[in-house]
């Protein structure tokens, strides 16, 4: 396992996209934070980063959205809302060998979600820094 932390903006979001890539295009990739952190923000980039031309939403309220890159496939999954792990099995978030899979708030549902290639944390700096969040990338 490889872990590293620092402090992105959404000037610096190629480094955290890169650290990403340069590990792995497909699995699944947890990421957590708090409400507002960026989790959404960082996939909005990474998707654009990799090719994706479509409109690229949160799924907060449709739970998975499903994208398309010159790259590989991928499945976006906001699981806020989901309490069960029987709810989760008819969304789809199955690893095919061939997509990325990057699930927000998924932490709950690890043990039922593999391969797990990487989980990235956001969070705020205790500063009063509103375009700065700090991260950690466990690349496994």
């Amino acid at each position: 396992m490889n872990i590293k932390e620092g402090v992105v903006s959404l000037e610096t979001l190629d480094e955290l996209s890169d650290l990403l890539l340069n590990h792995t295009t497909d699995g699944i990739v947890l990421l957590e934070g708090e409400l507002g952190a960026g989790k959404t923000t960082f996939i909005k980039h990474l998707l654009q980063k990799i090719g994706v031309v479509e409109s690229i939403t949160s799924p907060t309220f449709s739970l998975v959205n499903h994208y398309h890159s010159p790259l590989r496939d991928i499945i976006h999954a906001d699981l806020y809302r989901v309490k069960k792990s029987q709810e989760i099995e008819g969304l789809g978030l199955d690893y095919t060998g061939k997509n990325l899979l990057l699930i927000e708030w998924g932490e709950q549902f690890e043990s039922l979600l593999t391969p797990i290639k990487a989980k990235i944390s956001l969070s705020y700096l205790a500063s009063d820094t509103i375009n700065q969040r700090s991260y950690r990338i466990e690349l496994l």
